[in-house]
């Protein structure tokens, strides 16, 4: 029958269980107490805890919390390191402590995510960034697009804001000079409207256009009579220059007739 220190001990052993990340299954026969408290000092520091429990216990503890396979990590006498924020980092601390201890301890294995790792996976694990580090990278990843963003939208501002200050200096220097334009143009006189023709000149025009047209028409018969004076001129010109002949008969009369007077002196 379970004692009430057994009972208690399975209590905080399920609470610590049920806050961890990650846990560790480690050999730690052959330590001496010194470096037991050296190591149990260590993980304290990187906030994590070690404990040395039965495998029964244990077991209880883990199917209180519904994680049965955890149970692997207990082979033999072994002492639990159990991490409660980022999974990755008590890895590294433990691997590290193996790394530079050189003594006894040994990490086993390791339970994270619902999955048993085994001792030779550790080390791989331990080469995967830690949390802070992923977020970091994560932060900065998101930051990037958006700081390029913020960028544009400023420049884009800027330049938005610049434009508005140019067209205001615009509009200070045009307007004296368009006060000056109005200025001049009210004082200029009005030019005097020239007179519109009356409605009587303008009915009187077709009128004009009409005699236009019948002088255009008579045009055509003065041509005619002048063909004709230009036909009567020239048969004029050829019977003038037929009477020099007819005046030359009668011009053979007259030495018969100088003839006749001379005789009749005698």
């Amino acid at each position: 029958m379970p004692t009430a220190r057994k009972i208690k001990e399975v209590e905080e052993l399920t609470e610590t269980l049920g806050r961890s990340t990650v846990i560790i299954g480690a050999e730690y026969r052959g330590l001496t107490v010194k470096e037991t408290t050296a190591l149990r000092s260590q993980l304290r520091t990187a906030g994590m805890e070690m404990r040395v429990v039965k495998n029964t216990l244990f077991k209880r503890a883990a199917d209180a919390v519904g994680k049965e396979n955890m149970i692997e990590l207990a082979q033999g006498p072994t002492a639990l390191i159990f991490g409660f924020d980022d999974p990755i980092a008590p890895i590294k601390t433990v691997v590290e402590y193996q790394r530079t201890a050189r003594n006894s301890f040994v990490a086993r294995s390791a339970y994270m995510d619902g999955q048993v790792y085994a001792g030779p996976r550790l080390n791989d694990l331990a080469t995967l960034p830690t949390k802070e580090v992923l977020i970091a990278e994560l932060v900065g990843l998101l930051q990037s697009p958006i700081a390029s963003l913020v960028g544009l939208l400023d420049a884009t501002l800027q330049e938005f804001v610049g434009l508005l200050d140019a067209r205001s200096e615009q509009l200070d220097t045009a307007a004296p000079a368009a006060a000056q334009i109005a200025t001049a143009v009210a004082a200029t006189p009005e030019p005097e409207a020239a007179d519109e023709p009356s409605p009587a000149a303008e009915e009187e025009t077709p009128s004009a256009e009409v005699e236009t047209s019948a002088a255009e028409e008579e045009t055509p018969s003065a041509e005619v009579e002048t063909s004709s004076a230009e036909a009567e001129t020239a048969s004029t010109e050829a019977e003038a220059s037929e009477e020099p002949v007819a005046e030359s008969e009668p011009g053979q009369d007259a030495p018969a007739a100088e003839a006749d007077d001379a005789e009749a002196k005698n």
